[in-house]
């Protein structure tokens, strides 16, 4: 069987305009077909043009995602598994994928193929428990709808589902839909006309939408009241239908919300701020082949890095962005040769994304084809990345940069960098937060005063 990498790119325009999205989750049964199906490459040529067709295809055994970002936003990632990798998994797999929890103040992050991590949130009274992905590169938190009708592409009851119970009987996953009129504390938020408050999110392919709500949250331990969120009734195609995940709950600032409303994060420090024990940050551990990380919540857990923070200064509140001063591939290729960049922490990104001409020389330099494969026997031989951030240098070697896929006994090996454009900058995704702890200090939530927003790294203990 061959299925295919399909780039979905998906640009919105809100209140905020340029937030992009972007899901590699096309079912290969999407159109009625049987049996092998290999989907169009649709590559990113600039954010503006939404014309991302191309003829190439990747025979790989899942489909892939990179969010892809316009000048002032950016939007979701992900990498989705096929049904046939789904139908190997054991009983036993499925039952872990599906266990959800948190101990203490961290949250158990659930590791998807190295490449879409999840976790819950729980919205409502009483609560309606929700899969979702949290993400640093965005900053509203939604949710499928009770009152959607096109949210599912199967048969589903109603009834909450597991992540393994959403896979493992149908072709199609059955999401959680949130029901705020089944909430005690929910708020149906109403504009001047008396309808709905609505959000609206625009993609190349049509369109994401719903109405506003207020309910409690509970994330982790903490609990929050009059946390607004997007309930969305519209989903054209199938990019949402087919994910491994309910929603996003997004962990950037206030200032790229759509709407304008407070992330949840920024309310739980409004509301628990003043506990002698929280700190206004939070921190990802991201596990690795399959094992469980965490997400910690007013504080960060010293038992997960190796040596101490390197804490760096945001540049800008909007996204976690921040200057970098060296993207090296062994000794001849320098990826920012101005000796002044920046860079965006993102954990919703699966790869390290950057500028066209300067991924380009690095995949020339590690021997990536113009697909992005790399030879797998090429491994031992390939050159360390070494990226300085703040005078300390982070290196990557190839097994971490390189995504490996089993299809029918046969090995891919896939270059952990992509081309984007944004004004020159660059995402350091997940094959970036795998490698390093990251630190995520709010602090007052801007990046001025003496409790400045910054972020801290130091090298991930994995056994």
């Amino acid at each position: 069987m061959r299925l295919s990498l399909a780039f979905l790119a998906v640009a919105a325009a809100v209140h905020h305009p340029g937030h992009v999205l972007q899901q590699l989750s096309e079912h290969h049964r999407a159109s009625g077909a049987k049996g092998p199906l290999t989907l169009p490459l649709k590559a990113k040529k600039t954010v503006r043009q939404m014309d991302f067709f191309s003829n190439r295809t990747r025979t790989l055994d899942f489909s892939n995602s990179i969010r892809v970002f316009s000048k002032s936003g950016g939007k979701y990632a992900g990498i989705k598994v096929s049904k046939l990798e789904m139908e190997r998994c054991s009983e036993e797999t499925l039952a872990a994928l599906s266990t959800q929890h948190t101990d203490g103040n961290y949250i158990v992050v659930k590791d998807y193929m190295d490449a879409q991590y999840t976790c819950e949130v729980e919205i409502g009274t009483p609560p309606q428990k929700f899969v979702i992905i949290p993400d640093t590169g965005s900053s509203n938190l939604w949710v499928p709808s009770s009152e959607c009708t096109v949210c599912n592409l199967a048969e589903c009851d109603g009834s909450p589902l597991s992540f393994a119970e959403r896979q493992s009987y149908q072709s199609y996953p059955c999401h959680n839909m949130y029901d705020s009129t089944a909430s005690k504390t929910a708020e149906q938020l109403m504009d001047s006309d008396g309808k709905r408050t609505s959000f609206s999110i625009r993609y190349g392919s049509g369109a994401c939408g719903g109405s506003v709500s207020t309910d409690t949250v509970k994330f982790g331990e903490f609990s929050v009241t009059g946390q607004h969120v997007g309930e969305t009734t519209e989903e054209p195609g199938t990019v949402f239908q087919t994910a491994n995940f309910d929603g996003i709950l997004g962990l950037a600032f206030k200032s790229i919300a759509v709407g304008g409303y407070p992330p949840v994060f920024e309310t739980i420090v409004g509301q628990h701020g003043s506990s002698s024990d929280f700190l206004p940050q939070f921190a990802f551990y991201l596990g690795k082949d399959g094992a469980d990380g965490e997400l910690s919540l007013g504080s960060y857990n010293t038992e997960r890095f190796e040596g101490e923070l390197n804490w760096v200064p945001l540049s800008s509140a909007t996204y976690w962005q921040f200057p970098f001063t060296s993207f090296k591939v062994g000794d001849g290729v320098e990826a920012c040769p101005c000796g002044s960049c920046q860079a965006i922490a993102d954990s919703g990104t699966s790869l390290i994304a950057g500028p066209t001409d300067q991924i380009q020389k690095i995949n020339e330099k590690i021997g990536a084809d113009y697909e992005g494969l790399v030879d797998c026997e090429s491994l031992s031989t390939l050159p360390n990345v070494d990226i300085t951030i703040s005078g300390q240098k982070y290196s990557l070697a190839a097994d971490d940069y390189i995504l490996k896929v089993n299809q029918m006994g046969q090995e891919y090996c896939m270059s952990g960098f992509q081309s984007l454009e944004i004004s020159g900058l660059w995402i350091l995704g997940d094959v970036f937060m795998r490698k390093y702890y990251t630190v995520f200090h709010y602090g007052n939530g801007s990046t001025t005063g003496d409790d400045y927003a910054k972020v801290g790294f130091a090298l991930a203990k994995h056994s």
